[in-house]
Formats: structure tokens, C-alpha cells, sequence
């Protein structure tokens, strides 16, 4: 234990025992285990651990995947920090699952053509409902077998790249959803989608 440490311990204990006595030296190491937990309990709050989510569990990603946009929208390295997203609607969710999966459904048929697996959706032909409007989308493939971070992998390729930069870090959108598939060969497949003006009421318009 450091030295400079001991006259602010021995100040804690003090006022944690009474007014005209001293708690004994034997308390210290008591004390010092209550705070290591508090300072671990604060800091697992906001750290993402780095397998979280069971193989196929599709809504686990979604959550993480909001943890990581907030991360980066309220970290300082940009000036000031952004307003934190919300949780889509149900239905935004299942529009993003189904993408991810129609993406890699048609891969090798668009590989064959010398297109790329990855496109985007016709935002005129998505309907979110409920006071929903599109603001925008981010699809990304990663290449990468046994992810243990499969949301942090996607959200990696999308800070990467200028454009879906912009998108997490645009003040446009109030909501996102974020649907990852990974195939039978352990290959990621995600579509981020981002909206606006959503008002939440009961039955479809349900978070995800």
C-alpha cells in the first residue's frame, strides 16, 4: 500500500466510525475490498464485455449494438457528445433481420455477377408504421469466423468507413435497430437502420 494513501484511509475510517474515536488499522483492508467493489460494479455498468451473446441469439446483438452507437455518440473525442439513440420498434428490427439474411441469401448469385454482397434497401419501398420515417441505413459483411462480438464487429467496419460514420453520428436520427445474421460458416452479416419522429404506442409499435 502506498504511504500517501494511508492519512486518507485513516480519514475515512474516522468519519465512518464516530466523532471521537478512530475506527482500528484491522478495518482498513474492510474498507479498501467495499470500495474495489463499488469501483467494479460502476465500471461493469458501462463496459461491454466481450462475448456476451450466445450464437444465433439475434436480440442480444440488437442491444449490444445500441451500447456500442451510444458509446461513440456520447464519447468526447469528437468536441462534444451527441444525444444516445433509442430502441427501434419491433418492426424496424424485423425489416433489418430479414435484409441481413435476403443479403446473404443472394450472395453467390451477386458474386457471380461481379456485384457486391452487400446492398442497400429501397427506403421508398420500407414502411416502418407507426409514425416511423426511414433516415437511414448501414450494411456491412464481415469475414470473420468465431466472432465473439458479432455487434461489435459490424459497428467496427461502419467506423471505418466515412459514410456509415456519418450515419452513427448524424443528430438526424432518434432511433436504430441493428439486425445481425452470421451464416453457417461463422460470416457476419448486419444491417443497421436508423429513423425519426417515431411515436411508441401499444401492439406493433413495441420496442425491440
Amino acid at each position: 500500500m502506498a504511504l500517501r494513501t494511508l492519512p486518507l484511509l485513516m480519514l475515512v475510517a474516522c468519519l465512518c466510525a464516530s466523532c471521537t474515536m478512530c475506527a482500528p488499522m484491522s478495518d482498513l483492508p474492510a474498507l479498501l475490498r467495499r470500495a474495489r467493489r463499488r469501483k467494479t460494479r460502476s465500471t461493469s455498468r458501462n463496459s461491454i464485455p466481450s462475448a456476451p451473446c450466445a450464437t444465433g441469439d439475434n436480440r442480444c446483438w440488437n442491444q449490444l449494438g445500441l451500447k456500442h452507437v451510444n458509446r461513440l455518440r456520447t464519447s468526447r473525442t469528437r468536441g462534444r457528445a451527441l444525444q444516445p439513440l433509442k430502441m427501434g420498434t419491433e418492426r424496424m428490427f424485423d425489416i433489418a433481420m430479414k435484409h441481413s439474411m435476403r443479403m446473404h441469401k443472394k450472395a453467390a448469385r451477386r458474386r457471380s455477377r461481379g456485384k457486391t454482397v452487400t446492398y442497400h434497401q429501397n427506403p421508398r419501398r420500407i414502411d416502418l408504421g407507426c409514425n416511423s420515417w426511414f433516415s437511414g441505413e448501414n450494411v456491412a459483411y464481415v469475414a470473420r469466423k468465431k466472432a465473439k462480438d458479432a455487434a461489435g464487429l459490424c459497428l467496427e467496419r461502419f467506423r471505418k468507413s466515412p459514410l456509415h460514420r456519418n450515419n452513427l453520428l448524424s443528430n438526424v436520427h432518434r432511433y436504430v435497430v441493428l439486425g445481425v445474421y452470421v451464416d453457417s460458416k461463422g460470416f457476419v452479416w448486419c444491417t443497421q437502420i436508423f429513423s425519426t419522429n417515431t411515436r411508441f404506442g401499444g401492439g406493433k409499435c413495441k420496442r425491440a
